[in-house]
């Protein structure tokens, strides 16, 4: 398979001054239900991380290779770190990540450097798909200080997918994230029992 996946789990939320990967919906932690969803996929799954105490259930972790917070590091260390020409990004804090949402975004694939979901809210670049071949553009960006995701699709041929009712969840769009604890508690009280 010419595609691994990276989970990218940042540190301490500043909203809720705790680990938020660590969080638990039911018996499982937000990262642990992530990484459920992601391993029966792919034949490599690894987290990104600047800190190295992140749970990781048997995963290596890598460290962030910049400095800098931003989920553009993030996706540029993953790029680093993969093997694979293509590398699946996912937030570690998605409760709504389904198996399907996946699947459906691999499928529509091509080419493309950068293939990502679009909804009303904009485009979800921590539920996508990059190309080695963005790497250069994204190395660039970050020495100049150019953190959006967005400011790379001038240079980079993109796909973007539309297909709302294939990312959703109990009525949840699967892009949802935490970070709140209002945002936990709707998560906790909308999957319930759910463990599947």
């Amino acid at each position: 398979m010419d595609i691994c996946c990276a989970i990218l789990a940042g540190g301490r939320s500043t909203r809720m001054g705790v680990d938020k990967h660590s969080l638990k919906i039911g018996r499982e932690m937000l990262i642990e239900r992530v990484i459920r969803k992601a391993s029966p996929i792919f034949g490599r799954v690894f987290i990104v991380s600047k800190e190295e105490s992140v749970p990781s259930f048997g995963l290596p972790v890598m460290k962030d290779l910049l400095p800098y917070g931003s989920p553009l590091v993030g996706i540029v260390s993953a790029l680093l770190y993969a093997e694979t020409e293509s590398v699946f990004v996912l937030a570690a804090d998605m409760p709504f990540l389904t198996e399907e949402g996946i699947l459906y975004l691999m499928e529509k694939r091509g080419g493309e450097d950068i293939v990502l979901p679009v909804t009303e809210k904009g485009f979800e670049p921590l539920h996508a798909i990059y190309r080695r071949t963005c790497l250069p553009y994204a190395l660039r960006n970050v020495e100049r200080g150019m953190f959006s995701i967005s400011a790379l699709f001038p240079y980079l041929s993109v796909k973007f997918i539309r297909d709302e009712g294939a990312f959703s969840c109990n009525g949840v769009s699967v892009f949802t994230n935490v970070n709140t604890r209002e945002d936990l508690e709707f998560a906790r009280r909308s999957l319930g029992g759910d463990h599947l």
